[in-house]
């Protein structure tokens, strides 16, 4: 739009020309464009407005589903975890329970026999001191050029020996033990039983008249305890290589 006096040109929203001070004249038609271009410009800016809104909406959403399958990702991690977890424990204590059944609810004469690769087969591992022990430390093996030397029953333990289990009433031993393995020796602290020809020995501790612990010694040296009618009160166990300090008294 030009000043019709001197033709300089205005913008739209002057009223008066600021070279000559002619009072601007709009016509219809430009004060209609005019309002065009506002109404434009403003539709313009609502739409602009409006997309803005529309695209924090929309990363809003994107945000709340991200954080949503996170989380659902997370919890569905810890859930296959826990079940993981769960299955390899039931695995590990299914493995140990065969293990155990091996050990358990037997006579450990079955192992006098046995090499250090057998007893691995059979669920026991060696400790720290070189001897083998099974599933729960109740029966400790100890090895003497690969061959068993001494086993020794605790008082957890649910095997048994020769028809002896711990927490068996002391009068049981001497039934159970027979001729097989008579009583040879005693002491404060227990029993010795042994069978003099295959060089067993089994030195039994009791409390308040129940077996406690049992410990079978192997290959053992017991030519001085020879006198059936003879029982030795000073108990000297077969890794002892002197006799000293024997006391005895008649069984008659």
């Amino acid at each position: 739009m030009f000043c019709e006096k001197c033709g300089r040109e205005l913008k739209d929203e002057w009223k008066v020309c600021p070279k000559c001070g002619e009072p601007v004249i709009k016509s219809d038609n430009e004060e209609k464009n005019i309002k065009v271009i506002k109404d434009n410009d403003k539709n313009q800016e609502i739409k602009q407005s409006r997309d803005e809104n529309k695209k924090k909406l929309a990363i809003g959403v994107g945000l709340i589903v991200l954080i949503v399958l996170i989380a659902g990702s997370v919890l569905i991690l810890k859930t296959n975890k826990k079940e993981i977890l769960r299955k390899v424990e039931k695995q590990e204590n299914n493995q140990g329970e065969k293990r155990n059944k091996k050990v358990k609810n037997v006579d450990v004469e079955q192992y006098f026999d046995k090499s250090g690769k057998e007893l691995k087969k059979l669920g026991f591992k060696k400790n720290n001191s070189g001897k083998y022990e099974n599933e729960d430390g109740s029966i400790v093996i100890e090895m003497k050029d690969d061959a068993v030397s001494s086993i020794s029953m605790n008082s957890e333990c649910k095997s048994e020996f020769h028809g002896i289990k711990i927490g068996d009433e002391y009068e049981k031993i001497e039934t159970a033990f027979g001729d097989t393995y008579p009583l040879i020796g005693a002491d404060e602290g227990g029993d010795l039983y042994g069978n003099i020809e295959t060089g067993t020995q089994i030195y039994i501790r009791t409390a308040r008249n129940k077996v406690r612990t049992i410990t079978i010694d192997l290959n053992c040296d017991l030519s001085g305890y020879e006198d059936s009618d003879t029982i030795f009160t000073d108990v000297i166990f077969c890794e002892r290589k002197e006799w000293i300090g024997i006391e005895e008294r008649s069984s008659a």
